[in-house]
């Protein structure tokens, strides 16, 4: 009679264990999808962090980079002065020289003259330009635009002309060299 209780008894062992295992499945499942959703929830929180320091911080960003832009266009525009001044003083030394290589009261040719008042003009106009280079910036916005660039002088054209007149210089002196020299003979 034994042997017959025995197959129902380890029926419902087997039943018993099933229904174990089916419990832990059910458990384990319901632990994986409060998992999920706590992992969901924690993403979805740690992004809602993360845009609002995001929009926090671009203004300031964007503010750096303002900062910065106007630090460059303020070194740039101190170059530009730093450059002129330089041409300006250059200028002024050359023209001093000139002016003691031929006294006022010597007779000089028209053509020494109009170079003379030219040479002055250029002089006097590089330094204006020295000056009021930031003043222009600063009156055009100071944004570093095509019409900065358009109303500023021309640094080429004020090498050239130092170049010319530096070559003429030269000239001049050396015609002026032969001449002492001609003249103490």
């Amino acid at each position: 009679a034994m042997s017959t209780l025995e197959p129902l008894g380890e029926a419902a062992k087997s039943k018993d264990e099933a229904e174990a295992l089916e419990a832990e499945y059910d458990m384990l499942t319901a632990r994986l999808l409060q998992w999920r959703f706590a992992r969901t929830r924690g993403e979805t929180a740690f992004a809602a962090r993360e845009r609002a320091a995001m929009s926090t911080l671009e203004p300031l960003w964007l503010l750096v980079r303002q900062e910065e832009d106007a630090l460059a266009l303020e070194r740039q525009t101190l170059q530009k002065s730093q450059l002129f001044s330089t041409y300006s003083a250059t200028l002024e030394a050359q023209h001093k020289a000139l002016s003691t290589l031929l006294p006022p009261n010597s007779t000089t040719s028209s053509s020494w003259l109009a170079f003379q008042d030219k040479y002055t003009k250029l002089s006097g106009a590089a330094q204006a330009a020295s000056t009021l280079l930031e003043l222009v910036a600063v009156a055009e916005g100071g944004d570093g635009g095509e019409e900065e660039e358009a109303s500023s002088p021309d640094a080429d054209a004020l090498l050239a002309c130092m170049e010319a007149c530096r070559a003429w210089l030269e000239k001049a002196q050396d015609a002026h060299d032969a001449a002492m020299v001609e003249g103490t003979q």
